[in-house]
């Protein structure tokens, strides 16, 4: 028997872009992979199962400090963003995807404009609803504070998933 291994990955990975508001003028830049939660995981999961997923086209941002991998897994609390801080929500995002290469990649890009009361932004998520208790599918710790007060926050968001 000739044993075969598994290469698939499936990583997610955030770029942070501070701007000057209404500019191209870059004042910051962060990039890094982040944690696919249990909420996340269960959605491909299912969805390989029932040939459908659940939609994930909303950005959250919050200035919560630690990820929040317990607060998703368990079935009493929706699987949110540290539900007890305060969260700013994206409008819908229609994603792009690309298939065309051997990795595919689904994107989602989004410019939270500056705005009072963002000066601490430390958490980014992908979520089900714009309400802010959906389900999250993410969690990125920003490694440096971003200031949303006086920059506009562009985020990029890709899925890519390898054989």
């Amino acid at each position: 028997m000739v044993k075969v291994k598994e290469q698939t990955k499936i990583i997610g990975h955030v770029k942070a872009e501070l701007f000057k508001p209404g500019t191209d003028i870059l004042v910051a830049v962060e990039e890094g992979d982040n944690v696919i939660g249990s909420k996340g995981a269960d959605a491909i999961t299912n969805g390989l199962d029932t040939g459908t997923i659940a939609t994930f086209n909303y950005m959250a941002i919050s200035a919560a400090t630690t990820p929040d991998p317990a607060v998703r897994a368990t079935t009493t609390v929706p699987g949110s963003m540290t539900p007890t801080i305060t969260k700013f929500m994206s409008t819908v995002i229609n994603p792009s995807v690309d298939n065309t290469t051997p990795t595919s990649k689904i994107s989602w890009v989004f410019t939270f404009t500056a705005a009072s009361g963002r000066t601490a932004i430390k958490q980014f998520g992908m979520e089900t609803t714009d309400t802010g208790s959906g389900d999250c599918f993410n969690t990125y710790i920003f490694a440096v504070v971003k200031d949303n007060t006086n920059n506009d926050l562009k985020l990029t968001y890709t899925v890519s998933v390898a054989p």
